[in-house]
């Protein structure tokens, strides 16, 4: 990571650039890297996780991608109207599923009639659930705080998360970003 963000900064050299980095090994095990540069008033970030599609199983794969999407969907904090009452009902979307899912993959006696029934079952349990969400509230509170650039990508090996914000919103980019790893809502 050092090489490629110094190839960015020609004017100066490797030296000099390792010198302004500071890494800190969190208690966690996160490991975090900063680089001061007094140049503008902003903080960028670029959050790694190491995790991506080479850790699936044949049959068993997008969910490094998939969750690359839901970690903007909020927290039990974060893109609910009351997530109390949400989580029931999202008790309810799993359930009406798994009713749904049983009744289809079942290969004898499978009752059509029941299956449309369970269906619509679960996409009401849905559509319920959905009453509760507030709808790209991350996003809105980063662009709201100032912050650009919001995006993610999931590659072989990692997934990455990205944005800026002005300097002093550091304190809110941390708090979203922990609520969001440590508190997500598969919504």
């Amino acid at each position: 990571m050092l090489t490629a963000c110094a190839a960015v900064a020609p004017a100066q050299d490797i030296a000099s650039f390792e010198k302004r980095v500071t890494v800190k090994v969190l208690d966690n095990g996160l490991t975090v890297l900063v680089c001061e540069r007094h140049e503008a008033p902003v903080f960028s970030f670029f959050t790694h996780v190491n995790v991506g599609a080479d850790r699936e199983y044949p049959g068993i794969t997008g969910l490094a991608h998939m969750f690359e999407h839901m970690a903007f969907k909020g927290t039990d904090k974060i893109g609910t109207r009351d997530y109390a009452d949400e989580r029931v009902a999202l008790e309810s979307v799993e359930k009406a599923y798994h009713a749904y899912d049983q009744e289809r993959r079942r290969e004898v006696g499978r009752d059509e009639k029941k299956v449309a029934e369970l269906e619509k079952a679960w996409k009401d349990a849905i559509a319920a659930a959905d009453q509760y969400v507030k709808e790209e509230e991350f996003g809105e509170i980063v662009e709201r705080e100032g912050g650009v650039g919001l995006n993610a990508f999931t590659d072989s090996d990692e997934t990455a998360y990205l944005y800026s914000f002005p300097s002093n919103r550091i304190e809110l980019w941390a708090y979203l970003e922990s609520e969001r790893f440590l508190h997500p809502v598969m919504r």
